[in-house]
């Protein structure tokens, strides 16, 4: 010691972790973090290691999520599916399946099943097996 002082950038107690900047006493411990710019808690791609301070970088969180964010500026879809095209909500469909990202219900205009085709998607009475009575 000199003079009382531990010369700058010296302490006496132990880290409790490896310094990963110690050119910058703002940032001093590192981990894996994951993006999720939305805040929605689903994340997108690998984790990246990052040096910080006391708190995580905006838009980041230390746990992965289950399945991939498919859209991360948006916090109410999150979620891929396959879908039907059924316009009037009979349940029959026009034979396309669309991949769309979703939140926690499907929108209006699809579904997750099909009864079938549908001859006229914007009459929910009109469809391929419909009966008629003359």
């Amino acid at each position: 010691m000199l003079g009382g002082f531990l010369p700058f950038g010296k302490t006496l107690t132990p880290s409790q972790t490896e310094d990963c900047d110690d050119a910058d006493f703002l940032v001093y411990r590192s981990a894996t973090v994951h993006t999720d710019v939305d805040g929605d808690t689903y994340t997108v791609g690998a984790g990246t290691t990052v040096c910080y301070g006391d708190t995580l970088p905006v838009g980041t969180t230390l746990t992965a999520s289950p399945t991939e964010d498919c859209d991360d500026t948006n916090a109410s879809i999150f979620t891929s599916a396959n879908l039907y095209t059924d316009l009037d909500g009979d349940g029959h469909d026009d034979g396309a399946i669309i991949g769309i990202c979703v939140g926690a219900t499907i929108p209006l205009g699809t579904s997750a099943t099909t009864l079938g085709s549908d001859c006229d998607d914007t009459n929910a009475l009109i469809y391929r097996s419909a009966t008629f009575v003359y």
